[in-house]
């Protein structure tokens, strides 16, 4: 098999059948789909004050729900929520 084969494989994440549903203020998160022809980019942050670290995503998809790109890093030397949330931007 081809290395490159090997590590797309590798980076397959396997879902369990009993992942809990996100909740702010005991309601489930929902993702709402743009309208038609419009694409929509989600944005998230996490930050931890003991280790001055913060992560940061995004995720665009299409008005089906599909996945164009993505991506995800990691940020050291950060100091506030609100710097995490700016960076991450």
């Amino acid at each position: 098999m081809e290395e490159a084969e090997i590590w797309f494989k590798l980076q397959t994440v396997e879902l369990e059948a009993s992942i809990p549903t996100p909740q702010i203020a005991g309601k489930p998160l929902t993702w709402t789909k743009p309208a038609a022809g419009f694409v929509k980019c989600n944005v998230a942050c996490s930050w931890s004050e003991a280790s001055n670290t913060c992560g940061g995503a995004w995720l665009a998809r299409d008005s089906n729900g599909k996945a164009l790109c993505h991506s995800r890093r990691r940020f050291s030397g950060i100091s506030s929520l609100r710097q995490a949330e700016q960076i991450t931007l």
